[in-house]
């Protein structure tokens, strides 16, 4: 059984499908359990739905009003400025934030790699 607390897909590009999760416990993600979490996926959403990256992340990203920071998130994965995406005095959790951002340096460069080709 996956022991995941919490999951998000964003569609970052027409090039590339990121998932975030949080896990429970102790768990770190590594390779068995990604493919544990995208056999899950195809088998529950079908194969659209398989994401070329998981990155586990501390926390949801919140603003103040505890809204999701998923559109600034997406537009940050995509590459814009990060003080052009969204306002840092924004967020309530931004130790979790710039986590976020370093998990995800990855994902960005893939996503222009695979823009430029």
């Amino acid at each position: 059984m996956l022991r995941i607390t919490y999951i998000n897909i964003f569609v970052v590009s027409l090039w590339v499908l990121s998932t975030h999760v949080i896990l429970k416990g102790n768990l770190t993600l590594n390779e068995s359990l990604k493919q544990k979490i995208k056999d899950k996926m195809r088998q529950e959403l079908g194969p659209y739905f398989i994401p070329d990256c998981i990155i586990q992340v501390p926390d949801i990203l919140l603003t103040l009003n505890f809204k999701k920071l998923e559109v600034p998130v997406k537009k940050i994965l995509m590459g814009r400025d990060i003080n052009k995406a969204v306002r840092i005095d924004s967020i309530s959790n931004l130790d979790a934030f710039y986590t976020f951002i370093e998990l995800s340096k990855p994902v960005i460069e893939e996503i222009k790699r695979k823009k430029n080709m």
